[in-house]
């Protein structure tokens, strides 16, 4: 299972939010300071779909739907993950996500991104 902080800090550098020397602590601290409004972790932990998705579409300002819209969070960004395609498998936002997912679904969305601008 990939863990939050390590998690957060290849998406924060990845969009460019903190510098790529940063280290995972600095992640947290940073995403904290963006007071996304998601609960970031004292403890060490993994990371479900839903957070992971939370952070990609905040980090990389990825537009919602209508229900993400309405209520922004975990739950819904995950369903708005797998219907751009980034996620294929099994889309619950509860489930625990490995770190060769959070790679595959972070190149997914740089090319997306890429392809966007």
């Amino acid at each position: 299972e990939a863990g939050y902080a390590t998690t957060a800090y290849m998406v924060l550098s990845a969009a460019g939010v903190i510098p790529e020397g940063s280290n995972p602590d600095s992640a947290l601290a940073a995403l904290a300071e963006k007071n996304w409004g998601a609960s970031v972790p004292t403890e060490p932990r993994s990371i479900s779909l839903g957070e992971y998705s939370f952070l990609l579409m905040k980090a990389f300002e990825i537009p919602g739907g209508l229900m993400y819209s309405l209520i922004p969070g975990p739950r819904y960004a995950a369903r708005e993950v797998a219907y751009l395609g980034f996620v294929r498998e099994d889309t619950s936002p509860y489930r625990r996500v490995s770190g060769e997912e959070v790679m595959r679904i972070l190149g997914s969305v740089l090319s997306w991104k890429e392809e966007r601008q």
